[in-house]
């Protein structure tokens, strides 16, 4: 495969608090674990003994993707993290620094949810440190199930790229590949293997089980692929993606 040009970014998005929806931004600062302040906090649950994480499949988790979390200020490499303010499916918020916030969100979940800072040697995803998906990919589910509400938010990426003409799933052929946007440089590493977190309501969405049905009927259940950072800087809306080697 030869390096071209395949698109440009098209949106960008950071999650303060693993399983929390997250903040659409216009730049991403990337750093060499992914981008700055990514799933920098948890909702820890000492019942279970580690941090929430929707994506695992337990149901007293799953009402975290309603809630929302933004920084207070940006996230800065190597430098304490900001608090976060929270904004719930009801539009009532709350700051992550007051000195009650493990009782009030232990009352909202119904269990002693500590608020908690994730350990910098834990990565955001098992697999790599950035996630990305293409607009290609999501016409392709479109078309197959065009009652479905295949927005970008139900499959959470870092980075959307548009990918102008090309069709099907095009990152599907892209591991081993790189991709360069701006000074950025990501390895694609795998596959992104999707789970019910992708059908659950949130931010408008509705439930729809025929969203994940869709991923897993036309595309082995991926949706995206996870890229590890080869060089860090700086993505911008707008920037040209270019796919190199492979």
């Amino acid at each position: 495969m030869s390096d071209e040009t395949i698109g440009r970014v098209a949106a960008l998005w950071r999650y303060p608090v693993q399983s929390l929806r997250g903040e659409r931004l216009d730049t991403l600062e990337i750093g060499s674990k992914g981008p700055i302040g990514d799933r920098g906090w948890g909702i820890f649950d000492p019942d279970a003994g580690h941090i929430a994480i929707s994506a695992r499949g337990k149901k007293k988790w799953r009402p975290l993707v309603t809630w929302q979390a933004r920084y207070v200020r940006e996230p800065k490499d190597d430098a304490t993290l900001p608090p976060v303010e929270f904004e719930f499916e009801d539009g009532t918020r709350l700051m992550s620094d007051r000195a009650d916030i493990d009782a009030k969100l232990a009352d909202r979940l119904g269990w002693p949810a500590q608020f908690v800072q994730v350990a910098q040697s834990v990565p955001a995803y098992e697999h790599a440190h950035v996630h990305a998906l293409t607009t290609a990919t999501l016409r392709v589910f479109s078309k197959h199930y065009p009652s479905g509400h295949f927005e970008p938010e139900r499959f959470r990426p870092n980075l959307l790229i548009d990918t102008d003409g090309l069709e099907g799933f095009a990152e599907s052929g892209w591991i081993g590949s790189a991709l360069q946007a701006g000074k950025v440089r990501l390895a694609i590493d795998e596959h992104c293997v999707r789970c019910v977190m992708t059908t659950l309501p949130q931010g408008g969405l509705p439930q729809d089980a025929g969203i994940l049905a869709t991923v897993t009927e036309t595309n082995k259940q991926h949706a995206g692929i996870y890229c590890g950072v080869r060089q860090p800087g700086t993505l911008r809306l707008g920037d040209p993606v270019r796919l190199e080697g492979g």
